[in-house]
């Protein structure tokens, strides 16, 4: 790497010729400027875009491709990637204008915009006067260039309408999970003379027009596949455990690790994109019925709890192991009294099967006088008092949670992999002659779905209506004449932190 002095001797002597060579070797301008040494993986798809810049041939066929297409594994060194892509264009090329999106406005706004900003002060002060770069809410300025930061909503495609310049670049970031709408509407700025685009994701989702780039769509796109084995940047510590946790043919190792996609058995109950696109969705609520799900273990597997309102998942589920059926009563009771004011469950659905029964019975002498109502669900429920599409209560809940992601209008918080995971982990298959759906395999990684059951349940109460009931609690658990000390509850939640 040069020092900085070499760099300012080059552009005070000769400016056009040193930024001619950043045009043509874009990896000097990483070391040059941004001070960082890139990867090789990343230095190959640098290259090609210089090249496409040329109007020089970047594939083997000998094509000159201006549409790149990267998939991924999680933390080989895409955002960083792609936020040097953004300066290096900004900084080598004159008239030039770039929209980047991505799914959701935290993506875009929370990832991409600080690693750019992270970038901009890597750079050196005196070269800061060279290029002064100014880091906006949803702008990065170069003098009269700039990249601007747009969130790919599918009721707003027209926001990507309107860019025409000699150097235009269209940069998709977490491509798969980009509605195609925005791609279509895009369509004007990749006929633009001298346009790039570049899309870049993990392959979450085995359908649409990223998908496309990797497969139908390939002879018209410069594609490329960056494993966490390409990158130094990932531990073989992360690829082993994945690997041991999830196992070589599932689909977090095939995504996360591999980056490859993971073409889904068409028995999957939940496909795993679904859930992946319901993270942090800009949705309103379609109701204010809270309903709790709890999953009681029986000492071998954990417990669990999730929180529903309506059309979304309110909190991450929580889980919990090596407690006596008292003590998960009394887990459950704390996080009652522990929630915010306004925000209590209307009702809680408990698995009544085995030990479950007894939970639900303290639950209720417990939360005696409270405003919330405790059902039991029968899920091993069989014959006519299910129906006459499914063997049982469980395939019952497993479908109507499907209904629930395959809406497109449900929002679930970041954190829920272990959810994530498991509820994309069941299949299902046509029992018999009588055309009923029955569960192939409960098991989810070697162990019960806790999480995914309890997150389930929430689909196994009767809707009441919150004018039913007055929302007045008591203050606390402690002292009322409830069993609070035979439970062993005390004012700190077993869950914190957790």
């Amino acid at each position: 790497m040069r020092s900085v002095e070499e760099v300012l001797k080059d552009l005070e002597t000769n400016p056009s010729a040193i930024i001619d060579h950043w045009r043509k070797v874009p990896e000097d301008f990483f070391k040059d400027v941004i001070r960082a040494e890139p990867l090789e993986w990343q230095i190959k798809l640098l290259r090609a875009i210089s090249l496409a810049k040329q109007g020089l041939p970047n594939r083997e066929d000998g094509k000159c491709l201006t549409r790149f297409a990267v998939k991924s594994g999680t933390g080989v060194g895409k955002t960083f990637c792609v936020s040097g892509i953004v300066l290096w264009l900004l900084a080598c090329f004159p008239d030039c204008k770039i929209p980047c999106t991505a799914p959701t406005s935290p993506q875009i706004k929370a990832v991409l915009w600080p690693e750019l900003r992270k970038l901009v002060f890597m750079i050196p002060e005196p070269l800061r006067e060279w290029f002064p770069f100014d880091v906006q809410t949803d702008k990065v300025v170069l003098h009269d260039n700039f990249a601007v930061a747009r969130t790919a909503r599918e009721e707003n495609p027209e926001a990507f309408q309107g860019f025409h310049n000699t150097n235009i670049a269209l940069i998709g970031d977490e491509a798969s999970g980009i509605p195609d709408p925005i791609y279509m509407a895009g369509q004007g700025i990749m006929s633009e003379k001298g346009a790039i685009t570049f899309l870049v994701g993990n392959p979450t989702r085995p359908t649409g027009y990223f998908f496309d780039c990797f497969h139908s769509d390939a002879d018209k796109w410069w594609t490329m596949t960056v494993s966490c084995a390409d990158s130094p940047r990932v531990s073989k510590q992360y690829i082993d455990d994945m690997k041991e946790k999830h196992g070589e043919n599932s689909y977090e190792f095939r995504v996360r690790v591999l980056g490859q996609f993971h073409l889904e058995d068409s028995g999957l109950i939940i496909p795993r994109p679904w859930i992946d696109e319901a993270v942090e969705r800009n949705v309103e609520p379609e109701g204010d019925w809270i309903v709790w799900g709890v999953d009681v273990s029986d000492g071998r597997d954990k417990s669990a709890l999730a929180k529903r309102m309506a059309n979304i998942l309110l909190e991450p589920p929580k889980a919990w192991g090596g407690k006596e059926l008292m003590q998960s009563v009394g887990i459950v009771v704390d996080e009652y009294y522990q929630t915010k004011r306004g925000q209590e469950p209307d009702e809680i659905c408990v698995d009544v099967i085995g030990m479950g029964t007894g939970f639900a019975q303290r639950l209720r002498e417990a939360l005696k006088g409270e405003p919330v109502k405790i059902t039991g669900v029968n899920v091993a429920l069989t014959g006519q008092q299910v129906g006459e599409r499914y063997t049982s209560r469980r395939v019952e809940l497993w479908a109507r949670g499907r209904a629930w992601f395959e809406s497109a209008i449900t929002r679930i918080p970041q954190g829920c992999g272990t959810l994530a995971a498991q509820l994309s982990s069941v299949e299902w298959e046509v029992k018999d002659s009588n055309g009923k759906w029955a569960i192939v395999d409960k098991k989810a990684s070697g162990s019960s779905p806790d999480v995914a059951d309890a997150f389930l349940l929430t689909f196994g109460g009767v809707k009441g209506d919150k004018s039913s009931f007055t929302k007045k609690r008591t203050n606390s658990i402690i002292g009322r004449n409830n069993g609070a000390q035979e439970f062993g509850i005390t004012t700190a939640s077993y869950l914190q932190g957790r």
